[in-house]
């Protein structure tokens, strides 16, 4: 049954006014340095109600079950920003909650080939996206599905999914290999965030793009990386390459894909990061070249924790700082800029918060110190 919701909201302002309540709960630096204190579970889940409202309620003390509910709470988050955005908002939204749908997809394939039970698979799946998009009944049914077999054929009866499930299929027969499934379907989101750009417009398709453009160079990057790593295809893993990305862009991932090693990989990903120590070079240089070095500029502090062991997170960070930069560039006497930048700034923020947090009991569960 899809979500139901009332309430459309036509002026940003009020919009504004919400958003500016739910920002209350974001984690701020001085908090989560007063959160890496905390050596127990309880404690630690006590401290975060303040920005995980019920957390502490969670029914069993595990990492799986707390992982669980802090994204059940980032849900409830996301739809009450959702029913309080204006229409090209919400379905920006709506859009970028299909990530999940994805997720669940790939949870149940990759659970049905390790012949986990349905309640296993259940207990793996995001449901909550699944209700506030309308297509509850879709996941449910794939999830209950006996067989993987009868999970491809229950796909193939959907348009947008029908033709990468076969081909996903099909590699996964020849090759034993999930890979190719679960790269078409995360490129199968990619591509629709990017198609629909041009049904946004004004100052929401400036800033959308803004945000589709840093999601698809990471999306890009990860693919690179684990594609060189596990030795996929070369020509394989750059037909799943999304051509689209300012800083990252094509011929940057492509050459980084024809990496034979991924000594190699990080060899080339520091040559083309690399901002040039002599200041007259960038002085004389020309106006592509300044732009070129205007855009690593802020990638120069990170460089020394590039690793061969793992090159990327550093990158995905500062690209995700870089966001948040251009997320916060609108005038205050500019509503609509401001509501739609934080908005996304929030949503982002949150999402990541999750992973910190998460991070913060994995040190505890397994007693590892700072």
């Amino acid at each position: 049954m899809a979500c139901d919701m009332p309430v459309i909201v036509d002026h940003y302002a009020y919009s504004l006014i919400k958003i500016a309540s739910l920002k209350k709960l974001l984690i701020q630096p001085k908090d989560y340095r007063n959160l890496r204190m905390f050596k127990d579970e309880k404690i630690l889940l006590e401290k975060l109600e303040a920005h995980f409202p019920s957390v502490s309620r969670v029914e069993e003390k595990t990492l799986i079950a707390i992982e669980k509910k802090l994204f059940s709470i980032y849900f409830d988050i996301f739809e009450k920003i959702l029913r309080n955005s204006p229409k090209q908002m919400q379905r920006f939204l709506r859009s970028l909650l299909v990530r999940y749908e994805i997720w669940n997809i790939k949870t149940c394939l990759v659970g049905k080939l390790a012949e986990l039970s349905i309640e296993q698979i259940k207990d793996e799946v995001f449901f909550k996206p699944a209700r506030i998009l309308g297509r509850y009944k879709f996941i449910y049914n794939l999830v209950t599905m006996p067989t993987i077999q009868e999970c491809i054929d229950y796909l193939r009866q959907y348009d947008r999914y029908k033709h990468l499930i076969e081909r996903g299929w099909y590699f996964f027969q020849e090759k034993n290999e999930v890979f190719m499934i679960e790269a078409l379907l995360d490129k199968y989101y990619y591509d629709q965030l990017y198609n629909n750009l041009p049904s946004y417009s004004g100052l929401e398709f400036e800033i959308f793009s803004k945000y589709i453009d840093t999601m698809i160079q990471k999306y890009n990057l990860m693919l690179s990386y684990r594609g060189v790593y596990t030795k996929i295809p070369k020509e394989l893993l750059k037909q799943l390459v999304i051509k689209q990305g300012t800083l990252f862009n094509l011929n940057i991932i492509e050459d980084l894909i024809n990496s034979e090693t991924i000594d190699e990989y990080l060899e080339k990903l520091l040559d083309f990061l690399m901002y040039p120590d002599n200041k007259f070079k960038v002085l004389m240089a020309n106006k592509e070249e300044k732009e070129h070095y205007e855009r690593i500029k802020p990638f120069s502090s990170i460089l020394h924790k590039l690793a061969a062991d793992d090159p990327i997170s550093p990158i995905l960070a500062e690209l995700n700082k870089q966001l948040f930069k251009e997320l916060k560039k609108g005038k205050p006497e500019d509503l609509k800029i401001r509501t739609i930048e934080e908005t996304l700034s929030l949503i982002l923020s949150k999402e990541n918060e999750i992973f910190k947090v998460l991070e913060l009991f994995v040190k505890i569960f397994h007693k590892i110190d700072d």
